[in-house]
């Protein structure tokens, strides 16, 4: 870095917090326009925030993170932890910020020693600091005619699948897959392993090499005197030119490469700036009534559910009705009535011949007993020819003389 951008450099932090050497500056070919123009214009210049998931298109290439760049970094790793990178088959290990809530960890293939038709993987780590989500396929097994990955038990992923075509050529480099995990768990200064066991079909003689997730106990405090400020940004410039020793955390961003982004994210930082060190915002609906209620969301983003109310039965309410519905909720005038029992018509005079006693309607039928008939004859008994059962006189009475 030449001797003038350094002063710039120098020249933009110190006008931030003391404007006054500006005017110093101003009388060596003006090196202090750098930082009025980053400071006009800061979100220009501002690196974007780290993503801490791969593309969901399998397609997308991996990401490169095969170098970094001057100067060489030396990773933390506890006792009990080991990341390699050696293995022909290898998990790559990975440093997350504090309060980091998603992860994804790649699985590569280095120089495939044989065509890989069927593979086998599983994968072991610690359930009480990673939560499994899910699993994107990488470049190498997106012509697989199968490949998934399942959770037959917490703490134990098996992947796997085989393609019925050519496979995974001999030679082969790429990605296998990114596993997704949330961050439950774990400690601040802290490294976890992640291992490759029980290599199955094609792979099984094949070196594997495992890794580790440590959380960072810097997060952006450079000097370590527990605060983030200028000092820390221009750590990781003077790390730059080689005039600060370096530590894991001057590659601030996590793009595998100490660069003037990796400052600036530090100086947005103590200006409450959007940088890579702010915590992305989970999007979600946040209304615990909602059928997609998510209890992770920060950022309400309006997306909420609810439950349908039972459709509407349409029927007959009223018990009396002969069709009455009780699960109905909606009366649609359907109901019906019993029918008084019908009218039987007949003679309803008990002292008539015809009587009914079921009759319900006289019809005016009624018929009554005839009186006996009339018998003629001579009803005198002093006649000689009296008949005591006549009931007709009919004059016909002779005497004695």
């Amino acid at each position: 870095m030449s001797s003038k951008f350094s002063t710039k450099l120098l020249c933009y932090f110190y006008n931030l917090l003391i404007p006054l050497i500006c005017i110093g500056c101003l009388l060596w070919n003006s090196p202090c326009t750098l930082a009025q123009d980053l400071v006009a214009q800061p979100v220009l210049v501002s690196p974007q925030p780290m993503s801490v998931s791969p593309p969901k298109d399998t397609s997308a290439s991996p990401p490169d993170n095969t170098s970094i760049s001057a100067p060489t970094l030396t990773a933390y790793h506890p006792e009990g932890c080991t990341d390699l990178d050696s293995g022909e088959l290898d998990i790559e290990g990975i440093e997350i910020n504090p309060g980091q809530k998603v992860v994804s960890i790649p699985i590569r293939i280095q120089k495939a020693p044989n065509p890989l038709l069927a593979i086998g993987i599983k994968v072991t780590y610690d359930p009480s600091v990673l939560e499994y989500s899910d699993f994107t396929n990488g470049e190498l097994v997106e012509s697989f005619s199968y490949f998934a990955c399942s959770l037959p038990t917490p703490g134990k992923l098996t992947i796997g699948g085989f393609d019925v075509g050519s496979g995974i050529p001999q030679d082969s480099n790429g990605y296998v897959g990114w596993i997704n995990f949330k961050v439950v768990g774990g400690a601040v200064g802290e490294c976890y392993p992640l291992n490759l066991i029980d290599l199955a079909d094609d792979i099984e003689g094949l070196s594997s090499s495992g890794a580790c997730l440590c959380i960072q106990d810097c997060n952006g405090d450079i000097n370590g005197d527990g605060v983030i400020s200028p000092q820390d940004a221009l750590s990781v410039f003077n790390c730059i030119q080689g005039s600060d020793s370096c530590n894991e955390c001057v590659d601030v961003n996590k793009d595998g490469e100490v660069t003037e982004a990796d400052g600036l994210c530090l100086l947005w930082k103590y200006l409450e700036l959007p940088s890579c060190l702010s915590q992305p915002e989970e999007t979600g609906c946040m209304d615990p009534a909602a059928t997609n209620y998510n209890p992770d969301a920060t950022l309400d983003d309006g997306s909420c559910t609810y439950p349908l109310p039972p459709p509407s039965i349409a029927g007959c309410m009223d018990p009396a009705a002969t069709n009455y519905n009780p699960d109905a909720t909606l009366d649609d005038g359907s109901c019906t009535y019993p029918l008084p029992p019908p009218s039987i018509a007949g003679c309803m005079d008990p002292a008539a011949t015809n009587y009914n006693p079921d009759a319900t309607l006289d019809d005016g039928s009624c018929t009554y007993p005839l009186p006996p008939p009339s018998i003629a004859g001579c009803m005198d008994p002093a006649a000689t020819n009296y008949n005591p059962d006549a009931t007709l006189d009919d004059g016909s009475c002779v005497y004695l003389d």
